[in-house]
C-alpha cells in the first residue's frame, strides 16, 4: 500500500511539473503569436504603401480617374471610326476584351454619345452599326 501511495504521489508530481511546464510553454507560444501578428501587420501597412503609386505615376492615375469617362468614350469614337461595328461587337470589344468598364456604363456611355450627335446606330445591309455622324 505504501508503494501504491508513493507512486500516486510520484506521478501525480510529474503531472503537476507537466502541466506547469505545458502552462509556460502556452505562455510562450501566445507571446511569440502575438509578436508575429504585430509582423504582419508591419508587413500589411508596407504592402499598402508599395501598392499606392508615387510621383509622376501617382499624378498619372489621378488624371486617368479624373478624366476616364471621357477617354473611354474617345476610345469609343476612335474604334466607330476605324471599322463599323454592331452594338454587340463594339460592347464585346470594349467590356468584354479591353475592360475598359463594365456593361451598364458602355451603354450609359453609347446613349450620351448618340445624344451628343457623335454616333448613330444606323441601318446597313439589313444589320444595325455603330458610326460617327459625319459619316452618315
Amino acid at each position: 500500500m505504501e508503494d501504491l501511495k508513493y507512486n500516486l504521489k510520484v506521478s501525480f508530481t510529474r503531472m503537476k511539473d507537466d502541466i506547469h511546464y505545458n502552462r509556460d510553454q502556452i505562455k510562450e507560444l501566445v507571446e511569440l503569436n502575438k509578436g508575429l501578428q504585430e509582423q504582419i501587420k508591419g508587413l500589411k501597412n508596407e504592402i499598402k504603401a508599395l501598392q499606392q503609386p508615387r510621383g509622376l505615376k501617382r499624378e498619372l492615375v489621378r488624371q486617368y480617374r479624373r478624366n476616364k469617362k471621357s477617354l473611354i468614350k474617345q476610345r469609343i469614337l476612335a474604334l466607330v471610326k476605324e471599322k463599323e461595328y454592331s452594338l454587340p461587337e463594339l460592347k464585346d470589344l470594349v467590356v468584354d476584351d479591353k475592360r475598359y468598364c463594365s456593361k451598364a456604363t458602355f451603354y450609359r456611355y453609347i446613349g450620351e454619345l448618340k445624344k451628343a450627335g457623335l454616333i448613330s446606330v444606323a441601318g446597313v445591309e439589313g444589320q444595325e452599326r455603330v458610326v460617327p455622324l459625319n459619316q452618315m
